[in-house]
């Protein structure tokens, strides 16, 4: 493990809480952001910035150093240029790839929206300036070429072409993933207003965002809604996601297929892993062991939410969009890509 990496990412931490918090550049590039992308609300990029200094915390870097640090097989000269292709679904959320492809030994070579990095930039400029040494390890382009490894988010349209474009070369395609979150049906009532925190944060948009729920038969949802519907989000001052959630409403409703009004959003049951923005899909379950039930989900979603006190191992309720830099390696090829299986 670079060492050097390290000590740049905790020179971001301290970046980050100077000025005893959020420095106030940063409070002002929060407003210019949703300007530029309305998804991308001033509560949210102040929420994804907490996500950022627990990516980078003590705890986060030192649990990857003790699992990853002996799997990294990378000649110190001329790192790999490793290309990010990300939707960018949350403020901040190819920071995270930047971690991970830092921490590989790689360099980043990302492409985003434009619109959706202007909170990015902010935050790689307060990075570039605390850890100068960074710099030539990042760089932001308009078009990806002469890359030697690709990440890349794709969608069911255009995969085949990114398959093709880059079929000599490692890569990795990301389809959307979120996260799930099995209920004992026991939950307190603290442990339920967190996951609904799970569920609303980035209007559910987010990659590690609570979007699937699985539920014992009979269980009664309507203390969950009733917190959904008293919780002071921007999801039901924010008129795209409104306009969607309409969509979504009439939908189900021409389609005849039932659902449960939360207010803030409409839960449908469903086997189906990914629903519309403003819908949660839920399955019921007939296991009496809950740990079993989270064991099978594993590697299907990002996390797996539950109580700790029922499902030991499981992401506690509160902390699905708070990923540490090992949880960004949920999935085995990437894994691979970045750690085992190497170009020489």
């Amino acid at each position: 493990m670079d060492s050097g990496i390290i000590n740049s990412f905790r020179k971001l931490r301290q970046a980050l809480t100077a000025d005893d918090g959020v420095p106030a550049v940063l409070k002002s590039c929060a407003e210019r952001q949703h300007a530029a992308f309305t998804w991308f609300v001033p509560e949210y990029c102040q929420y994804s910035l907490k996500a950022l200094e627990h990516l980078v915390s003590e705890s986060s870097l030192d649990d990857f150093y003790k699992r990853y640090a002996l799997r990294i097989k990378c000649p110190e000269k001329h790192p790999r240029k490793t290309a990010v292709v990300s939707t960018n679904q949350t403020p901040l959320e190819i920071f995270g790839d930047i971690v991970l492809v830092l921490l590989s030994g790689d360099c980043f070579y990302g492409k985003a929206e434009s619109s959706t990095t202007v909170f990015l930039e902010a935050i790689m400029e307060l990075f570039l300036k605390a850890a100068p040494e960074i710099s030539g390890r990042i760089e932001f382009v308009e078009k990806i070429e002469n890359a030697e490894a690709i990440i890349a988010d794709v969608t069911e349209e255009n995969e085949e072409a990114f398959r093709r474009y880059f079929s000599k070369i490692p890569a990795h395609f990301r389809k959307g993933r979120h996260s799930a979150a099995v209920i004992a049906g026991n939950e307190s009532t603290e442990e339920l207003l967190k996951l609904a925190e799970d569920i609303v944060t980035y209007f559910g948009r987010g990659r590690f965002s609570v979007r699937k729920l699985f539920v014992p038969e009979g269980y009664d949802f309507s203390q969950l809604f009733r917190i959904i519907s008293e919780m002071n989000s921007p999801l039901l001052l924010h008129n795209q996601y409104l306009n969607n959630l309409e969509y979504q409403k009439t939908t189900c409703l021409m389609a005849q297929r039932p659902f449960m009004d939360a207010g803030a959003m409409i839960f449908v049951e469903s086997e189906a892993d990914s629903p519309p923005t403003g819908v949660v899909y839920f399955e019921k379950y007939r296991e009496s062991i809950l740990s079993h039930k989270c064991e099978r989900l594993r590697g299907r979603y990002s996390r797996i939410v539950a109580s700790t006190d029922t499902a030991p191992g499981c992401c506690p309720f509160g902390m699905s969009n708070m990923p540490s830099a090992s949880d960004l390696l949920y999935d085995e090829t990437l894994k691979e890509l970045l750690f085992e299986k190497r170009q020489k």
